[in-house]
């Protein structure tokens, strides 16, 4: 079937190397034991044809266009990954016709690919292509606790996969993130005790062909090149002795003591200029109310060339460039790519 497809197509020059027997090479195999056998060159138009076109003539001479039947374990293994990849999104609370649509998908678009990818690097944070079961449950179990309460947050709990109710308290909550965490264990794994971002792919994209899953991993690579590109050394820490420093200036001008202090205050006591007020509050103030707390204060103030504290999520290099760190990509990148 595949031959007479591919010599259907319009011919191109190609040479493909076959090994073919006769009745009469066979006879002489046979009489002339240990002789190698030469392989014979066969000549055949093969059609000018895309990559993936040709993948799919494959996979229908092997009977692989078809999607894998989707069985119930499937299903649920579908659903509770995607929660698990992309949590409350506009796709996760929609109606329940919508959502069964996604299992038909077999291409999705590029940005879901890539948000699984960044989760798959902070998953093989080693970067050995494959998480063992001890590496996911510990890092399943904080990400799981942080979904829910994205849930939880927005009130949207009709985007949680069908096996996991509402919990009625903290406890029940706790509960339930453990039942989750070893209904992936087991959904993902079964057997295994590891797993790979290609085995990820198939579960959440389970109508996706060989063609379409080569097509995912290679965006993924794309990605992962994206990232090297991106990543910059982590700023190192302010010193101590300079992080008193800003601390008492923080306390000066919080003369209140209320612990916070207003972008008015910092013009009044000349640390910024009027003019400056819209840019700092853009820049540093996260919630937009025109109040900075202390740790946004002293990430204000890092001098050039650090991150104000441990926890701090931005910096900048030695010649002032805004550096962040990127949770999804884990790892420090400027803020302008």
């Amino acid at each position: 079937v595949l031959r007479a497809d591919v010599q259907s197509l319009p011919p191109v020059s190609t040479t493909t190397t076959t090994t073919k027997k006769t009745e009469s090479q066979e006879d002489q195999a046979q009489s002339k034991p240990g002789q190698d056998e030469k392989p014979a060159q066969v000549s055949h138009s093969v059609g000018a044809i895309g990559g993936l076109r040709l993948l799919s003539i494959v996979e229908e001479a092997s009977g692989n266009t078809k999607a894998p039947e989707m069985t119930p374990d499937r299903k649920e293994a579908g659903q509770i990954f995607r929660f698990f990849v992309y949590g409350v999104t506009p796709d996760t609370v929609k109606g329940p016709k919508e959502k069964e649509q996604a299992f038909t998908e077999t291409v999705p678009q590029r940005d879901k690919v890539q948000t699984l990818y960044k989760l798959w690097s902070r998953l093989d944070d080693d970067g050995s292509g494959r998480v063992d079961i001890g590496e996911f449950r510990e890092f399943a179990t904080q990400h799981l606790k942080d979904r829910i309460e994205e849930v939880n947050k927005a009130n949207v709990w009709n985007c949680m996969p069908p096996c996991l109710p509402q919990p009625r308290d903290a406890a029940d909550l706790r509960r339930s993130i453990v039942k989750l965490c070893e209904r992936l264990v087991h959904l993902l794994l079964s057997r295994k005790s590891s797993f790979t971002l290609e085995d990820m792919i198939k579960v959440i994209w389970p109508s996706a062909l060989v063609s379409d899953v080569r097509e995912m991993k290679k965006w993924c690579k794309d990605f992962s090149r994206s990232v090297d590109r991106q990543r910059v050394k982590t700023p190192p820490i302010l010193p101590d002795s300079e992080f008193d420093g800003l601390r008492s200036v923080f306390y000066y001008v919080d003369e209140d003591g209320s612990g916070s202090v207003a972008m008015d205050e910092l013009v009044s006591k000349g640390l910024i200029y009027e003019d400056q007020v819209g840019q700092y509050r853009a820049e540093w103030d996260a919630n937009g109310d025109g109040i900075l707390d202390l740790y946004e204060f002293c990430d204000m103030m890092c001098p050039c060339g650090y991150r104000a504290y441990e926890g701090s999520l931005v910096g900048s290099s030695l010649d002032g460039t805004r550096l962040v760190y990127d949770q999804q990509m884990g790892c420090w990148r400027t803020r302008d790519t």
